[in-house]
């Protein structure tokens, strides 16, 4: 994915993100730059609802992210283990 995306993050997905002790920060850093990236599905709405995998030592970071042109509408993150 480009590197120049922009991100919509819900005060709703923060506060997840936040339960979850991932920082938005390393969400979009998953996003940016993923280890993989599944597309899910099209939205029909000119989106693609992607799922964006970070391998790191603890397993892998999840984000599910629907993205259309430059822009990513975060739907959410969450930490994998035994990847």
């Amino acid at each position: 994915m480009r590197a120049a995306v922009r991100f919509h993050i819900t005060r709703h997905f923060a506060q997840r993100a936040a339960e979850r002790n991932l920082s938005v920060e390393e969400i979009k850093e998953a996003v940016r730059r993923p280890t993989r990236r599944r597309k899910l599905k099209a939205d029909g709405d000119g989106g693609i609802l992607y799922r964006f995998e970070r391998i790191g030592r603890d397993g892998a970071l999840v984000v599910i992210a629907n993205v259309r042109r430059d822009e990513a509408r975060l739907v959410t993150a969450y930490h994998e283990s035994g990847t």
